[in-house]
């Protein structure tokens, strides 16, 4: 019964994970792991974490290279 439980826990912080990571603009299917994974502490990390701004919510933050230099 207590795997059960347990089970059912880590879902639950799976799913509250990711609803907060969307939310937050983070990926939400990393935290979604995470969350199944270290429970509360997942959710207490990403509830310290600021909100990331992005065209599409959920997207990572990559930065393109800068161009190359033009040939002298």
């Amino acid at each position: 019964m207590e795997q059960v439980f347990s089970l059912v826990m880590a879902i639950a912080f799976s799913v509250a994970c990711y609803r907060l990571a969307v939310k937050k603009g983070r990926r939400p299917r990393l935290w979604a792991v995470l969350g199944f994974l270290f429970s509360f502490i997942s959710y207490i990390v990403l509830l310290l974490l600021k909100r990331v701004e992005t065209s599409e919510p959920g997207a990572p933050q990559f930065n393109p290279p800068p161009p190359p230099a033009p040939p002298e």
